[in-house]
């Protein structure tokens, strides 16, 4: 008579965990995965000859997008991961995280004008223009005035001042805009005067 000594071994169960990044695959016992997922195998144990389950939980991260937004200087340029940015738009980069995953970032780039500004004043001789962000000047000629904007930008005001002699105001120096008729209308008969940006009189009758 045979007496078999029989004894039953449990399968051994195993878990794998593995993370990749989104657009990534992984090989996991000859097949590719790309997608987040509890996968189940089963495999024989080349020692005991039985069977070992394994589980493999595999986690895919999906790709960062973040949105931001960004001024630009007139005539300035703004770096942002491979593109030199100067004019108004949206833009998109894709950057590596640290964890060696992609990043993508979308920019909304905007151009701020020209602040640039050219102003012409006269005065006359013996007064100062004093506006503007001048003080004091007296002679005739251009002046810059270099300043900076509340968004950081250079900004540059040019004055061209012209000074004239009261005594030798002529027609050719006056723009319409700059005359006044005191009183405006007149009436028949009555005496009137034209000023010079209300400040001299060229006229009487």
């Amino acid at each position: 008579m045979v007496v078999l000594d029989l004894t039953m071994t449990a399968a051994e169960r195993t878990m794998i965990f593995d993370t990749i990044c989104y657009g990534n695959s992984v090989v996991w016992n000859g097949v590719e995965y790309d997608k987040t997922g509890t996968y189940v195998e089963t495999l024989v144990s080349k020692v005991t000859g039985c069977d070992s389950i394994v589980t493999f939980v595999l986690n895919v991260k999906d790709a960062i997008r973040t949105t931001q937004y960004a001024n630009i200087c007139y005539n300035d340029t703004l770096e942002f991961g491979t593109l030199m940015i100067s004019k108004s738009g949206e833009y998109q980069e894709t950057f590596v995280t640290s964890e060696g995953c992609d990043s993508i970032v979308t920019l909304h780039a905007t151009v701020l004008p020209d602040l640039r500004q050219t102003i012409n004043a006269t005065i006359f001789e013996g007064e100062q223009y004093n506006d503007n962000g001048f003080i004091g000047l007296t002679i005739g000629g251009t002046y810059t005035l270099p300043l900076t904007s509340q968004d950081g930008c250079d900004s540059t005001v040019t004055l061209v001042l012209k000074v004239i002699d009261p005594t030798e105001v002529a027609l050719d120096n006056l723009k319409a805009t700059d005359l006044t008729l005191v009183p405006n209308p007149v009436k028949v008969g009555e005496s009137a005067y034209i000023t010079f940006n209300s400040q001299f009189s060229i006229l009487n009758s």
